[in-house]
């Protein structure tokens, strides 16, 4: 298997050998263009980015490329993807894992390349944005609130104060009427979940020719402008959707570039898992007694008994499907299917019987959760209940492993590109390329692209190693006491990531009655806007959770230093983490290396990643966990984080805060 570094790719980029040369050539002229429009410098590791994706063509499997923070990869691609569009009349896919990377590309990036484009005299290829049907705004739902009736309780129609929803609704209308994409990314004041689905449509509920908004829907565009572009801009939701499902949303296309790709494997995951409560069957019982005028007594009592079994098991993974529970299923899947032939048989095609049919699709939706549920393999998918916040309980079932699919579905048969600042974890590839589904070592290469960022000059890595052992009752005294420490040292400047909320209230709590420090604590606010207000403050801290550990961009000294409590092992009650884990050791492999500390080195990787993104910026990162220094797995954890220094002595890392602080007061 390769190793890091070893693709052929980067021993011949630039010495004029191997296939592709004249590719790339081409796109390092667009890249050079791009970074002179922009007043920019070249970087090493963004030209070798350049040359791996436009001679993609030219090599064997799929590319694995790790590129630092600071690479300036999604431009070095792009320029590169713009030359096959414009010299081969390839067509190109980019899909990635977060809004704010989606944005940066379509509203800076892409326009660079175009204007680079243009300064060399090549058309420019055509660029669409493609993403779930969902994502976008639906005309039919907000009509007149009278031909809405049915979809969604009349309350929600209308102005109805408790929930504002009729007020967003209206300002939805009026939206609709402004927007040329009808993306709800492009909803400058956000509305809330509840208003959005009321004013979209899943594509099994949508009326297709027969809807009076046909020739003037949003979702139907998009698509048929990804359709005819040469660049398709999407997200890894849509992208697995299309591995794991007959859905074809996406055109063919002949290059795969999948930016952020370690977030893949978990985001597909997610979209194969399906859910079923006897609730949610009750409510599609109600629909097809007002909609059809069938009776559904027996499929209600069906309903309540899936309810009354799931109950009485309570929350927590199952092992196997206990027998009521078998019988129970059955009993739903036998009432589904019969109502589902009665209702298909009657169902219309014109736009006044419409709402039939999205009741027709919730029945399949059921229908296909129960029978994925019924065909429960310990070996294979996970198993488990949960209370609501109604108090109701809901079954989940989902894949262990999606990587087959995402193979055989998208990489397999086409040249392909995955990157990511964290595609190596305890030093290699194999990890990442494994979830994958690389398990041909002829299928894949990797390559390591480095970073221009000078890690040991510009960042610490403290590890606390005389703290106490994390417990389990949250964070002790003494962490808590060398958190204030450092903090106060730094001055301010601290993301604190925390290993759940109750640590960083209990973190947020004991600052502020110090007083010294403002404290800005997740979920006083949207994440956005504690961001903003963070970066605009001085002698503050930021503390949360997993929303905080991946995708904030903090330059500067905004962010100098990065408090971690402890290694982020994921709960060791989490379904998929068991059901991975005991899968893994069925296999004869190590559950807990394969599974949780993988996950842990992941997660540590991201969160170190934001101290340092630029490079001026410097810090340090602490974590406060004796583990990262004593235990026989530490090395795996560090070889996955970015080569800081690394001290463990309290009074060096406190010197070095204090004496940043003081050379960034002086500079103001």
């Amino acid at each position: 298997m390769a190793v890091p570094g070893s693709s052929p790719l980067l021993a011949t980029a630039d010495t004029g050998k191997g296939g592709g040369v004249k590719d790339a050539q081409a796109a390092r002229k667009i890249l050079s263009t791009c970074i002179s429009q922009i007043g920019g410098s070249e970087r090493a590791e963004q030209v070798q980015m350049c040359n791996l994706v436009a001679r993609s063509f030219s090599l064997p499997g799929s590319q694995l490329v790790g590129a630092g923070t600071g690479t300036g990869k999604s431009l070095a691609y792009l320029a590169a993807a713009f030359q096959q569009a414009i010299e081969h009349g390839k067509r190109v896919v980019i899909s990635t894992a977060t809004l704010a990377l989606q944005r940066q590309l379509l509203t800076c990036d892409i326009p660079t390349v175009v204007g680079a484009c243009r300064e060399l005299g090549y058309p420019p290829p055509t660029v669409a944005v493609l993403k779930g049907w969902s994502n976008y705004i639906c005309r039919w739902k907000l009509a007149a609130p009278e031909e809405s009736e049915g979809l969604f309780p009349s309350y929600e129609a209308v102005d109805y104060s408790p929930s504002n929803i009729g007020k967003q609704l209206q300002r939805l209308r009026e939206w609709a009427e402004e927007t040329e994409s009808g993306d709800r990314d492009e909803l400058e004041r956000g509305v809330s979940l509840t208003a959005w689905q009321q004013a979209s449509i899943s594509p099994n509920q949508c009326q297709g020719k027969t809807c009076r908004f046909f020739t003037d829907c949003f979702p139907r565009d998009a698509r048929l402008k990804a359709k005819d572009a040469d660049i398709i801009i999407t997200n890894h939701a849509l992208l697995s959707i299309e591995a794991l499902t007959s859905a074809e949303l996406l055109p063919e296309f002949d290059l795969l570039i999948v930016d952020e790709a370690h977030e893949l494997p978990s985001r597909a995951r997610s979209q194969a898992c399906v859910n079923l409560s006897g609730s949610g069957v009750e409510k599609v019982a109600r629909g097809v007694s007002k909609h059809f005028h069938l009776p559904v007594t027996a499929l209600e009592q069906a309903a309540k008994n899936f309810s009354k079994v799931i109950e009485e098991m309570g929350e927590g993974e199952l092992i196997t499907l206990p027998e009521e529970l078998e019988r129970a299923l059955t009993a739903l899947q036998i009432e589904l299917s019969d109502i589902a032939g009665e209702v298909t048989s009657s169902a219309g095609e014109d736009e006044k019987r419409v709402k039939q049919r999205i009741v027709l699709a919730q029945i399949e939706e059921a229908l296909d959760a129960c029978e994925i549920i019924a065909a429960f393999d310990p070996e294979k998918s996970a198993a488990w209940v949960a209370e609501e916040k109604t108090g109701n309980h809901r079954l989940y079932s989902g894949p262990l492993d999606v990587g087959g699919d995402l193979y055989a579905r998208l990489f397999k048969g086409h040249s392909c590109v995955l990157t990511s600042a964290t595609m190596q974890l305890g030093g290699s590839f194999a990890v990442i390329a494994t979830r994958l589904g690389f398990r041909d070592s002829h299928s894949w290469q990797g390559s390591d692209l480095g970073s221009p960022f000078n890690y040991p000059k510009q960042g610490i890595l403290y590890v606390a190693a005389d703290l106490p052992r994390p417990g389990q009752s949250g964070l002790s005294v003494e962490a808590l006491e060398r958190s204030l420490e450092l903090a106060k040292a730094s001055g301010g400047g601290v993301l604190g990531l925390f290993s759940s909320y109750r640590a960083a209230e209990q973190a947020a709590d004991y600052f502020e009655e110090d007083g010294d420090l403002q404290i800005f604590l997740q979920g006083q606010a949207p994440i956005n806007q504690l961001i903003t207000d963070f970066a605009a403050s001085k002698r503050s801290c930021l503390f949360g959770t997993l929303s905080l550990w991946q995708g904030v961009d903090l330059p500067g000294d905004k962010c100098r230093l990065v408090l971690i409590d402890r290694i982020p092992f994921p709960r060791p009650n989490d379904p998929y983490i068991s059901a991975r884990t005991r899968a893994a050791e069925a296999a004869g492999r190590s559950g807990f290396s394969e599974v949780s500390l993988s996950h842990a080195a992941l997660l540590l990787a991201q969160g170190a990643g934001r101290l340092i993104r630029t490079r001026s910026d410097r810090g340090v990162v602490a974590v406060l966990d004796q583990r990262l220094a004593r235990a026989r797995y530490a090395n795996y954890l560090l070889k996955s984080l970015p080569p800081f220094w690394r001290t463990t002595d309290y009074q060096t890392v406190l010197g070095a805060l204090k004496r940043l602080e003081t050379s960034e007061t002086a500079e103001q």
